[in-house]
């Protein structure tokens, strides 16, 4: 297993750089800049697996920043802002993990108000219902272990409410 997650941060180190070479010669290409987006957030699972906390958040923390680009310039396209969203989901867990209570609750928030939208906008994907309510127990476990229980008692049933009907 640990070779296989070592190949795999090697693979995704050699996307990133492939697309980043893509980028820097044809950057106004959303498909490239989205590639590069997956690639980082690739990068930092595969990162994270390996117990590298600090790399992964950064690897996320390049993929944040590329997708939210990406989900401005092209609010039609879904898959940008569902791919924004759990980025900030994975980066909020690692966040967790080491401790870094409010980085995590904060990403947890902005992971939950992108896919709000997605969910207003299409409010039938069930691809997007599941992922608010997975996102909105998370919060409120987070929330627990602060001993906020009010508030992690708020988004347990936000995570019930979307499950069962549809939004939050």
């Amino acid at each position: 297993y640990i070779g296989e997650t070592a190949a795999a941060t090697e693979a995704n180190r050699k996307a990133v750089e492939r697309y980043q070479m893509l980028v820097a010669a044809r950057p106004g290409v959303a498909s490239f800049q989205d590639g590069l987006a997956r690639s980082f957030a690739n990068l930092g699972t595969a990162l994270d697996d390996q117990n590298q906390s600090e790399a992964a958040s950064e690897a996320y923390q390049s993929a944040i920043e590329i997708s939210k680009s990406l989900a401005a310039a092209h609010p039609e396209v879904p898959v940008y802002r569902y791919v924004l969203a759990v980025t900030y989901s994975n980066l909020a867990t690692i966040q967790q993990d080491r401790g870094e209570l409010d980085s995590a609750k904060s990403a947890y928030v902005d992971a939950i108000a992108v896919l709000e939208t997605l969910l207003k906008d299409q409010p039938d994907d069930p691809n997007y219902q599941y992922a608010v309510s997975v996102f909105h127990y998370n919060l409120g476990e987070l929330l627990q272990n602060q001993g906020d229980s009010a508030g992690a008692l708020q988004q347990f049933r936000l995570s019930q409410k979307t499950a069962i009907e549809g939004t939050p």
